[in-house]
């Protein structure tokens, strides 16, 4: 672990040397008024790759040149794309198991 408090609050210029990886509790997948939130996160650098468990649906962004996170650029950078899913899927593959995703498949009228 790393005591990250400061850098996350801007009053350290210290930052962590690997990926940070997220994953979001299974029974928050309708927040903030979005029906399907993504279920995986990591930080890489400037980078920033969101998905679902199975790597579908990535979302990438450029955190140095957008910080609101506006512009998906998972298009034009596949093998940012590529080498950030493999990396958060195998974390979490390596993680004890959440039951997010059989929570998802069982919860009905799912439109994705």
């Amino acid at each position: 672990g790393v005591p990250l408090p400061d850098v996350l609050l801007g009053k350290s210029t210290e930052s962590h040397s690997a990926p940070l990886f997220f994953r979001r509790p299974p029974d928050r997948d309708e927040s903030y008024g979005d029906t399907d939130l993504p279920d995986l996160a990591v930080r890489d650098g400037n980078w920033k790759l969101l998905c679902e468990y199975d790597g579908s649906d990535p979302q990438l962004y450029d955190l140095a040149t957008d910080p609101g996170e506006q512009t998906n650029l998972a298009a034009q950078h596949s093998d940012v794309v590529d080498r950030l899913t493999k990396s958060v899927t195998a974390w979490n593959n390596s993680m004890p198991q959440d039951n997010g995703a059989q929570l998802v498949k069982q919860r009905p009228n799912r439109n994705r």
